[in-house]
């Protein structure tokens, strides 16, 4: 008797996870389904026509699952593989993973029933859907320790370190202006700086006027205000930001609180402005407003904004005020992964990649 095959639409940048989690689907399911995966290396063996095998596999699923993800919920591929089903007469369930909610995802694909997947209960909702679909009763349950490695294969080291908005944070800039941070030339602070990685035994490179080492690029700007100007991946945020804090402190009078670091997001990612909207959202949280300016949430002080957003509104960004001797990871993650649940940070409709 053929098995009945579930397709699982999703993007290649979560395979990992993905595949991982349809192999434990299987041994939930005692083998009795099919799982077409197309980014696992076994549902399209190599050499085959990657689009041909797609189209068989949604001719022959029964049910379709669309794993919607920060990587995911942009993608033409996810849009175009759930379009087609659900015109074929498939039953398609979309799951909100790794962050996105489906309360907030907009039509087509929000008009549709499914359920986010937080827990590894609501991991067993997988197992629940393929009874209820192909009238089977699989009783085996995923464990919280599943759920958790599931959730970590494959995550981006910017994802783990920001939170669910990581991997769309294209930098993170911090200035340190002559006039109001900084004693000596930029240019000759660059000299303490090299000081400072040469005893962390950090390779580095080191021009006239700029010092790289990895993840970050420092350039000293004699333009007026002179000033430090640090460009950080947030690739490598958490790896760096012990060196960062130790450089900030051999270079600036006041120590390390009052720097703002400035989050810039990718395109299609937008923000909330208005004061009263962002504190009628944030009510009932740890952040409200701050005495003098902006919001507080512990120990930082935090404000969203556009670039240039009189003339024509340019990608959005998070500005976020350390007022602590350290930058506190966890704190910072913990306020970013707010300002997304609250929808002060959102996907916007442009938000498009042509990624699977």
């Amino acid at each position: 008797m053929e098995k009945p095959t579930v397709f699982f639409s999703h993007s290649s940048r979560d395979a990992t996870a993905l595949s991982r989690l349809k192999d434990l689907f299987l041994e939930k399911t005692g083998g009795a389904i099919e799982v077409f995966l197309s980014s696992d290396g076994q549902s399209i063996p190599l050499g085959r026509n990657w689009v041909h095998k797609v189209e068989q596999a949604l001719n022959s699923a029964s049910l379709m699952i669309v794993f919607v993800t920060p990587n995911s919920v942009g993608s033409h591929w996810l849009y175009f593989e759930s379009g087609y089903a659900y015109s074929k007469g498939l039953r398609v369930v979309p799951v909100g993973f790794r962050g996105v909610d489906l309360t907030r995802l907009p039509p087509p694909l929000g008009l549709l029933q499914g359920f986010n997947i937080t827990s590894s209960d609501t991991l067993d909702n997988l197992v629940v859907l393929a009874n209820e679909v192909f009238g089977h009763s699989h009783a085996n349950r995923f464990t919280e320790g599943e759920y958790q490695e599931v959730s970590a294969l494959g995550a981006e080291m910017a994802t783990a370190t920001l939170g669910k908005i990581g991997s769309d944070v294209e930098q993170i800039h911090l200035r340190l202006d002559m006039r109001s941070d900084l004693d000596q030339l930029p240019a000759e602070l660059l000299v303490k700086i090299a000081e400072v990685l040469s005893r962390r035994d950090v390779l580095l490179q080191r021009g006239e006027s700029v010092i790289q080492f990895q993840g970050v690029s420092i350039i000293a700007n004699s333009g007026l205000p002179e000033s430090l100007e640090f460009m950080i991946d947030p690739e490598l945020f958490s790896v760096n930001a012990a060196i960062l804090v130790e450089i900030v402190k051999s270079v600036r009078r006041q120590g390390l609180p009052g720097i703002r670091l400035i989050f810039e997001l990718a395109s299609g990612i937008e923000v909330l402005t208005k004061q009263h909207k962002i504190s009628s959202r944030l009510f009932g949280t740890a952040a409200h407003l701050h005495q003098a300016t902006g919001f507080a949430f512990y120990e930082l002080r935090f404000g969203t904004d556009y670039f240039y957003p009189a003339r024509s509104r340019g990608n959005a960004y998070i500005s976020i005020t350390i007022d602590a001797d350290e930058i506190p990871l966890k704190r910072v993650r913990e306020l970013l992964d707010l300002l997304m649940e609250k929808r002060i940070v959102y996907f916007g409709p442009t938000h498009i990649n042509f990624e699977r």
